[in-house]
C-alpha cells in the first residue's frame, strides 16, 4: 500500500484543505486495512515532509518503509502498489495511471474508505 502524504505546499494550496495530520492518514489506512481484510500489510510511504514523526507510524504499523528515492522513483514504487492513498494529486494520480493502481484521495477527513472509493486514473482529471 502507497501513502503519499502531501505536505510542503499543500499547507498553503486551496487554503491548506488537503493538507492533513498523521491522525487522518492513519485512520484512512486503518479504514483500507480494515475494508481488504489485511492485518498484515507493507505500507511505503511517500513524503515531501522532511520532519515527518515516523516514530508515529513506526509504533502503529508492523511494515512501514519510508522511500527516500527521487521523485521519479517513488513514482515508479507508487505505481507497483496495490493501492495508493493520498491527499488530491497529479502525482499519485500519474502512479494509478501508469500502474493501473486503484487510488483513494482523501478529499473529506470525515468520508470513510470503502473499495468503491478508489479509482484507477485512466485520464487526466481536472479536479485535481
Amino acid at each position: 500500500m502507497a501513502v503519499h502524504i502531501r505536505r510542503g505546499d499543500y499547507i498553503g494550496h486551496c487554503g491548506g484543505k488537503y493538507y492533513y495530520d498523521d491522525e487522518t492518514y492513519c485512520k484512512k489506512i486503518d479504514e483500507l486495512l480494515k475494508e481488504t481484510k489485511t492485518n498484515n500489510a507493507r505500507i511505503i510511504i511517500f513524503t515531501n515532509d522532511s520532519e515527518i514523526n515516523k516514530d508515529f507510524y513506526y509504533n502503529r504499523y508492523d511494515d512501514v518503509i519510508f522511500s527516500n528515492e527521487a521523485w521519479q522513483f517513488d513514482q515508479q514504487i507508487m505505481a507497483n502498489c496495490n493501492y495508493i492513498i493520498g491527499a488530491p494529486s497529479t502525482f499519485t494520480m500519474w502512479a494509478s495511471y501508469m500502474g493501473n493502481v486503484p487510488t483513494y484521495h482523501i478529499w473529506e477527513k470525515s468520508e470513510k474508505v470503502s473499495k468503491d472509493k478508489f479509482m484507477i486514473f485512466t485520464t487526466y482529471h481536472q479536479e485535481v
